[in-house]
């Protein structure tokens, strides 16, 4: 147990504080039901097992860890939604201590990486989503070994180092810039061993040249090549480069802050505060300042990424980058109450702790019960309230189970079909494979019958098509429904 000028004693307070602190924040999330994408993930593990997981990297993404994780997740836990999501705040609760750690050794500041690491995993404007979705583990799991990445590699293991590189990538894409991090803290050690960063580049060259011939032998299409309205098209010019670039700006301050007032002025108050910091950057002790580099790089490379995605900007997607943007914050704050001789006055520190902290758990609650304000709302995927239609439509549907007919159809009205998956969840509840659930918006009655038109086969497909304007998508299909083997039900059957 090692002492530091954190709290003057050992490590096991803080630890077992930062830990209490996750629980007190996400607690709402026990009973958080499987939301979204997680129908799909696991209608098809629930159906196809072990095969599911090669299915599910054919495609756009290539993330066969997290694919392996879910499956050994299910293996495990079945549908039982509450295990998963204990286990990803275990999860959570490790990457928060991992903060503390890599801070500790890249700035030698206890104080500056406890106060990063309760805000870490305080941030719930952030982490909310992450841990609200068992989908959420290509979050949860890149930045775990991004962590593990980065400590490994200022401690001298360098193969371990590159290994959870390798590992992170296969979580998440996200994190393919990291050896630009390394390198500059190299540089910032004034070391010439550069030739420590060669696996790392060997990993980021082949696992590029892998996604390359992916795309090349058609077995995956280029984000540069898809549509222009698609959620993952990529384009490295344009407006939306200087939009994504303020929204996001004013995300990372609500992880501070989740009440703090933010808008037009984000990028001014951003401002403000670095230059604010560096006015006195001379009254802060060497060490810490020496790291601000590999800091400021590790939130660029991280952050810089999410810029080019013209159609998709989630809160989440900042996981990878909270630690340094945090950091930096928590830096700002010390030197603003340095002192020369002692460092940074710990009895303004920690009650401004306290206070972002609290604000975090107070959203985290208001956001369970759907009373947050609108300002908090956008950029995510609204998981809490498509959670609550998902258990109305589940206890709902399961009394039918024993007299459900097997081929009907179920339609929807004013009910977001996708919050359960639209097919899988249904499917799962009634043991029906063949079950099929449409939206009430492409259902149209014609000569007496029901015909099903143009309705999108992905969510992906359907925003695309919601944002084009369009009433069907390119993929339009009518297919007619059996009037006596169709069940209508809109939100006011569920109780929504």
């Amino acid at each position: 147990m090692t002492t530091h000028a954190w709290t003057g004693r050992d490590d096991l307070p803080p630890t077992v504080g930062l830990v209490a602190t996750t629980l007190a924040v996400y607690w709402g999330i026990w009973h958080q039901p499987f939301v979204g994408d997680d129908w799909l993930r696991l209608y098809a593990l629930e159906t196809q097992g072990w095969a599911a997981v090669p299915a599910a990297i054919n495609g756009l993404f290539f993330r066969p860890a997290a694919e392996l994780y879910l499956w050994a997740a299910h293996h495990l836990f079945g549908l039982n939604p509450a295990l998963y999501h204990l286990l990803a705040l275990a999860l959570h609760a490790v990457n928060g201590l991992l903060v503390v750690s890599v801070l500790q050794r890249l700035t030698h500041a206890a104080w500056l990486a406890w106060g990063t690491g309760y805000l870490y995993v305080a941030a719930s404007t952030v982490h909310l989503e992450p841990l609200g979705w068992i989908v959420g583990i290509y979050e949860l799991g890149s930045v775990l070994f991004l962590l593990l990445a980065v400590r490994w590699f200022i401690v001298g293991r360098v193969a371990l180092s590159a290994v959870a590189y390798f590992v992170a990538l296969l979580f998440k894409e996200s994190v393919l810039l990291l050896p630009g991090v390394l390198l500059v803290w190299r540089l910032e050690t004034r070391s010439r061993r550069l030739s420590m960063l060669n696996p790392h580049l060997l990993v980021m060259l082949g696992y590029l040249g892998w996604r390359v011939a992916r795309v090349l032998e058609g077995t995956a299409p280029s984000p540069f090549a898809l549509d222009s309205e698609h959620p993952y098209a990529v384009s490295l010019w344009g407006p939306h480069l200087v939009d994504n670039a303020t929204t996001y700006a004013g995300w990372a301050l609500q992880a501070f802050l989740p009440w703090s007032i933010t808008g037009r002025f984000t990028p001014l108050i951003a401002v403000a505060a670095l230059a604010v910091g560096v006015v006195f950057l001379t009254r802060q002790r060497r060490q810490v300042t020496r790291s601000l580099p590999t800091l400021g790089t590790w939130v660029l490379v991280m952050f810089g990424p999410l810029l080019t995605l013209p159609n998709h900007a989630f809160r989440y997607y900042l996981s990878p980058a909270l630690p340094a943007i945090l950091a930096l914050g928590v830096w700002v704050a010390g030197v603003l109450w340095a002192r020369r001789e002692t460092g940074p006055r710990l009895e303004i520190l920690i009650p401004l702790l306290v206070f972002a902290i609290a604000s975090s758990l107070s959203h985290a609650q208001r956001t369970h019960r759907v009373i947050g304000p609108p300002w908090l709302a956008d950029g995510t995927s609204h998981l809490f309230d498509r959670g609550r239609t998902v258990l109305a439509a589940e206890a709902e549907l399961r009394q039918w189970r024993s007299r459900w007919l097997a081929g009907s159809n179920l339609v929807f009205s004013g009910v977001d079909v996708w919050a359960f998956g639209r097919d899988a969840g249904p499917r799962i509840w009634l043991d029906d494979p063949t079950l099929e659930v449409f939206d009430a918006r492409y259902v149209e009655r014609r000569d007496g019958g029901l015909v099903a038109v143009g309705q999108p086969e992905t969510l992906a497909a359907q925003t695309m098509a919601e944002q084009a304007g369009a009433g069907q998508p390119e993929d339009n299909h009518h297919r007619a429904l059996d009037p006596e083997r169709t069940v209508f039900l809109d939100a006011g059957d569920l109780g929504l």
